[in-house]
């Protein structure tokens, strides 16, 4: 056999080969079909799962918009309960001797249900979606107990507290003691309020009547007010613990409502409870 003969019919079938390669690699290529997106995967099984929102404060003030899941209520205290499913068939609430049918309930608890144990139940009933869930009957029903603690019972959101502005593993302890206030218009409305290090130099507001600028949750505390503070003239403060026992912080200096000169540097803190 001739060699070159070999060698030419091979350089040829490498060439014609490259020249195939180079003329698909130039021709459109057809679509990758993305995965389909599952139907199932935002559907839900019929739920009576519901929330217990303590109102911040009474309503026609504007702090009412403020609502606080919780687990405890303190008295004199609008709370919303809220299932969690939106548009079901039909909601039933059971409260005491009432029955309700509407997706959310508020009732007030007053001083008399101090030290009461509270149980609330939600029944749920709706159309369900058998062909993600093709044991759900359609049906769901959730109780849940809460106790009625004073008003002035501040106890959770006191003491003192581990925080560390956010962002930064440095952290300070900072201190609240909010106690009754005996005499005078506000009087048993526990509007005296000590704050401890609030700047972490070692400072504290003694003894600072916050008036009706002082609101309190069960797990939320915000204050608003005008007391001297150099160069400014408020101090603002929301503090929050959450279900899984974190301690939420927020501080500011200034309330441009009542001041231009506002605090350019408001420090917001992570911690626990000591």
């Amino acid at each position: 056999m001739c060699l070159i003969g070999v060698h030419k019919s091979t350089w040829i079938l490498t060439l014609l080969t490259i020249l195939l390669v180079l003329s698909s690699c130039g021709k459109e290529q057809p679509p990758v079909m993305e995965e389909a997106e599952d139907p199932c995967d935002c559907a839900t099984e019929v739920s009576a799962e519901f929330e217990i929102l303590e109102i911040l404060a009474p309503f026609g003030n504007w702090e009412s918009d403020i609502r606080t899941s919780t687990d405890v209520i303190l008295s004199q205290k609008n709370v919303e309960f809220k299932a969690k499913m939106e548009n079901a068939d039909h909601y039933t609430w059971y409260i005491g001797t009432e029955v309700l049918d509407t997706r959310s309930v508020i009732r007030y608890f007053d001083d008399a249900q101090v030290g009461q144990q509270i149980t609330v139940s939600l029944a749920v009933r709706s159309e369900p979606n058998i062909n993600c869930f093709p044991n759900d009957d359609g049906y769901d029903s959730i109780s849940k107990t809460f106790e009625v603690m004073y008003k002035c019972d501040s106890a959770l959101m006191e003491g003192w507290f581990r925080v560390a502005p956010e962002g930064s593993a440095d952290s300070l302890d900072i201190g609240f003691d909010i106690r009754l206030r005996k005499v005078g218009p506000s009087a048993g409305n526990c509007h005296f309020v000590d704050i401890y290090n609030y700047n972490g130099l070692g400072d504290t507001l003694d003894h600072y009547v916050a008036g009706d600028y002082l609101w309190r949750n069960y797990r939320y505390v915000k204050m608003d007010g005008i007391v001297a503070i150099n160069p400014y003239n408020s101090f603002y403060y929301e503090a929050e613990i959450d279900f899984n026992n974190e301690f939420h912080l927020y501080i500011s200096r200034g309330n441009p409502v009542f001041n231009s000169q506002q605090d350019p540097f408001p420090e917001i803190y992570h911690g626990r409870k000591l």
